[in-house]
């Protein structure tokens, strides 16, 4: 037997569906509108924070240049306008913060706007504030010499070091080493750069002058990670490697060996690195006819007509790890075409001499001498770029020059990694004012900050450090405020 619905009931049910329909369509219009909304106002978050970093930097660099606050303010809000936060708009604010959190090398700017809404509008909502906020710090770069508290072109207590990239940081070295531990997978280090450290050879326009010549050598002492007799740490005298596995222990097998490589760049008279050329390069590993000899690579001796520009001129020279767990010790000079020479400290009737004995072809050849051939005072001089690695190859205090702080720089900041062995005290001084410093622990960095006088007239920092054999540290120094047209800027959050 059939049944029919009745035709009433039918429509009946038809009604409600459209109803219903009706009502998860203005469901649904809603959800879709309060996301196009938030979708909306996530974009204009993410604008609002690139504009608040771009104004910030753009505010550091004019306080980098000693501009003054208004400069910066005017440099942010021209970035910020330029972003779509124009201020004669209402509504829309951007807020420099100089000296910001109480630091004089920080820079701040706050910018907001109203974003409008459109769906939210059935909430009662015309429109949501959007703001972000960022902080730039601004540094100059110290150029410190190589030499710490020696005589340019001497090989004494302390020497330029750096790591394989396969070895551990707690070794010392913050930037040349990829990993913290040794674990499996190994911990990534955040500060690793590839890059290596850069150095600074200044070659005045007096150079052909003074030395009767326009040849310049650059030589490395003990460009190798050799220690005679598989030695597995430096001594004075005698090494100034460091044998190092994967694991940071002490070790004398050759596989380990750090290979380093040397490479000359032409500045062309900027301080970008950007348009930079290469002279030469060269590189060592496991090399015995180099250890601790004085050798000028192939292409490392050139004549001063074959670099741009004229008067005084800079040379970059660039010291990185590509292989290697072990810390390869070297130092750098240059100066007029000097002869290869081995050099050795002798200590007869506790009195210590350094003697010199000429290497030709890898060998040693004629006496030994107690004159130093290289002329320390040719005009040239090398500096680090802003930040130094260096190994003490026996215990004791050093004054470690640091670098020449300009006047009107209004603050200092120096940072030290990895301060430990043996490591007592440190001490600054720029010739009138002494400052105490940090030392940091194993693995560890540890900054002073200094904010300087106004009108500060400038000044030779020398860090008075003491330290014990084997100590291996880099000291990064920088300071700001200083007019120097260059430096960098970064981000601090």
């Amino acid at each position: 037997m059939k049944t029919s619905i009745p035709k009433v009931l039918s429509r009946r049910r038809h009604g409600l569906v459209v109803v219903y329909v009706a009502l998860a369509l203005v469901v649904l219009l809603g959800a879709a509108g309060l996301s196009i909304d938030m979708g909306n106002l996530y974009l204009q978050r993410n604008k609002a924070q690139r504009t608040a970093d771009a104004a910030a930097l753009a505010g550091a660099v004019q306080m980098m240049n000693s501009k003054g606050y208004a400069a910066a303010a005017a440099a942010a809000q021209t970035v910020a306008t330029a972003n779509g936060y124009d201020t004669s708009i209402p509504g829309t604010q951007v807020s420099p913060t100089p000296n910001a959190e109480g630091n004089s090398a920080w820079y701040g700017v706050y910018v907001e706007k109203r974003v409008p809404v459109f769906f939210m509008a059935i909430f009662g909502w015309r429109y949501k504030v959007v703001g972000a906020h960022a902080t730039a710090t601004f540094k100059s770069p110290v150029a410190i010499p190589i030499e710490g508290g020696g005589k340019y072109g001497a090989i004494g207590p302390i020497n330029l070091s750096l790591f394989g990239p396969l070895g551990l940081r707690a070794n010392g070295d913050k930037y040349s080493t990829m990993y913290i531990d040794n674990k499996s997978p190994r911990t990534p280090n955040p500060f690793y750069d590839s890059a290596g450290y850069d150095f600074t050879l200044t070659i005045p326009a007096n150079y052909a002058q003074v030395n009767g010549t326009s040849k310049v050598d650059v030589q490395i002492f003990d460009p190798d990670c050799y220690n005679a007799g598989n030695a597995q740490n430096a001594q004075l005298g005698v090494s100034i490697d460091e044998m190092r596995d994967y694991g940071g222990a002490n070790t004398s097998n050759t596989q380990y060996l750090t290979t380093t490589q040397y490479t000359l760049y032409d500045t062309h008279g900027t301080p970008s690195t950007a348009d930079d050329t290469v002279i030469a390069q060269a590189s060592y590993g496991n090399d015995p006819s180099t250890d601790m000899t004085w050798v000028t690579p192939t292409g490392f001796a050139f004549d001063l007509s074959a670099l741009s520009g004229t008067g005084a001129r800079n040379v970059r020279v660039n010291v990185k790890s590509t292989d290697g767990s072990s810390e390869n010790g070297f130092s750098l000079r240059a100066g007029p075409t000097i002869a290869d020479y081995k050099e050795k400290v002798v200590t007869t009737n506790g009195v210590t001499t350094t003697q010199y004995r000429k290497v030709v072809n890898g060998q040693q050849t004629g006496n030994w001498l107690t004159t130093n051939p290289f002329n320390s005072n040719n005009g040239t001089a090398i500096t680090a770029d802003g930040r130094i690695p260096m190994n003490f190859n026996a215990d004791g205090q050093a004054a470690i020059t640091l670098g020449y702080v300009p006047p009107n720089a209004t603050h200092v900041t120096i940072d030290k990694f990895d301060t430990d062995v043996g490591s007592k005290s440190v001490t600054y001084s720029d010739g009138t004012t002494t400052w105490t410093g940090k030392l940091s622990g194993n693995d560890e960095s540890a900054q002073d900050n200094y904010d300087l006088p106004s009108g500060y007239p400038g000044g030779t920092w020398v860090a008075t450090y003491t330290a014990g054999l084997g100590d291996t540290s880099v000291w990064d120094m920088s300071s700001s405020g200083a007019s120097l047209n260059q430096g960098y800027v970064y981000l601090v959050h």
